[in-house]
């Protein structure tokens, strides 16, 4: 699972604290906090990709 650090003490805790601590970062992101951007078309009308 991916992590994101939203608070700076989160920031300084995850490189380093002991892991049983560190993982307790891990846990699903609110979905209230996330943004939705729009999907962008190439121009061949194609969904862009990042690969």
């Amino acid at each position: 699972m991916s992590i994101i650090l939203t608070e700076p003490e989160e920031i300084e805790l995850w490189p380093t604290a002991d892991w049983k601590d560190a993982k307790a970062l891990q846990r699903p992101f609110p979905a209230e906090a996330m943004t939705l951007l729009p999907v962008e078309q190439t121009e061949a009308g194609q969904q862009a990709t990042l690969f």
